[in-house]
């Protein structure tokens, strides 16, 4: 009887390949070229895979140490926990922070002492002539200071004085601001009390929210006591300063009630901001980025008339003296509160 071979391609021969990969066949005659060559093309595409799992298992191990490494070394000043206000999280999403002043609301990162900084120093003393004793001494200026300079000319005398001045503490007299029928422009980096610690750094650069709310008890009670500097003191101890990030927006919805004011969150509708100036209730507003921050910032609308909104800004005579539309505000306001007279 003739012997009977299983046939090509049977499950017999679809046994685990061995001999470093080539096929073993039990036929008594050789393979044909033809399987020969599926075999070697089957054998070309196995590797051919295999190298494509190593390479995409390589790159999975590089990728996870690179996303260990920034998770890890990574500052905790931009996590977003950083942007929240302690005293307020997850109270009706008013978890925002007006940041550290005069220095994010004008773009101001701190510099290191390198030629790029000393040239713009040099060509800022072109149009300013003061800005050379910044480079005569220029050890005696932190980089906020000399940052605070560069991005902000409105304070440049402020920041040249600063070695002569720091220490000093004026008498300060806010008897004809408090006499005045209209809320007075208070500058938070005024010599009278810039120089003063606030926060993380001096209320010049980290005082806008004290600086308001001095503004805003002149206006409203005539206590001439509270200068910045007296409100910046007592908003720091009652936990109302989050270290790097400013002042919180409860200073202005809880702590302005120490200074005698009653704070009303509005909602952000033209007509209602209109009807509390106009009824002589300044309004506060916490700004996002835009004219007149790149974080956070507190500003006063103190009035409204045909050209626009009036605005007391703490930090630049320039925008205080323009008006400015609604339509303009609108997308820069995170937060405002009318204030009145407790």
């Amino acid at each position: 009887m003739k012997r009977k071979y299983p046939e090509y391609g049977s499950s017999r021969r679809n046994r685990p390949p061995s001999n470093d990969g080539y096929f073993y066949d039990e036929r008594p005659y050789p393979v044909s070229r033809q399987e020969q060559d599926r075999q070697r093309r089957r054998r070309v595409a196995r590797r051919r895979r295999q190298r494509r799992r190593a390479t995409w298992a390589a790159g999975c191990v590089v990728i996870a140490v690179v996303c260990i490494a920034l998770l890890r070394f990574w500052p905790d000043s931009v996590t977003p926990s950083s942007l929240e206000d302690p005293a307020s999280q997850g109270a009706n999403g008013t978890g925002q922070l007006a940041g550290d002043d005069a220095l994010e609301h004008v773009d101001l990162t701190p510099q290191s002492r390198d030629s790029e900084t000393v040239l713009a120093l040099k060509e800022l003393a072109q149009e300013y002539p003061q800005v050379k004793k910044i480079l005569d001494e220029i050890d005696s200026y932190s980089e906020d200071l000399i940052a605070l300079a560069l991005k902000n000319s409105e304070a440049i005398d402020y920041v040249v004085d600063y070695p002569s001045k720091k220490d000093k503490r004026p008498a300060i007299d806010l008897s004809s601001e408090a006499a005045q029928n209209t809320v007075p422009l208070l500058l938070q980096w005024d010599e009278r009390w810039g120089y003063q610690e606030y926060g993380s750094g001096l209320i010049g650069w980290t005082g806008c929210g004290p600086t308001c709310m001095s503004m805003l008890a002149l206006y409203l009670t005539g206590n001439e006591t509270w200068d910045p500097a007296s409100v910046a003191h007592w908003a720091e101890e009652n936990g109302y300063y989050a270290e790097g990030s400013g002042t919180s927006w409860t200073f202005m919805s809880e702590g302005s009630a120490h200074f005698g004011l009653r704070a009303e969150e509005l909602p952000l509708v033209k007509q209602y901001m209109i009807n509390a100036v106009e009824e002589g209730r300044p309004v506060v507003c916490a700004m996002a980025p835009g004219d007149f921050t790149t974080t956070g910032h507190y500003i006063i609308l103190t009035g409204y008339d045909e050209n626009g909104f009036t605005v007391n800004d703490p930090n630049s005579p320039m925008r205080s003296s323009q008006h400015w539309s609604y339509e303009t505000l609108e997308g820069q306001i995170s937060n405002l509160w009318a204030f009145s007279k407790a």
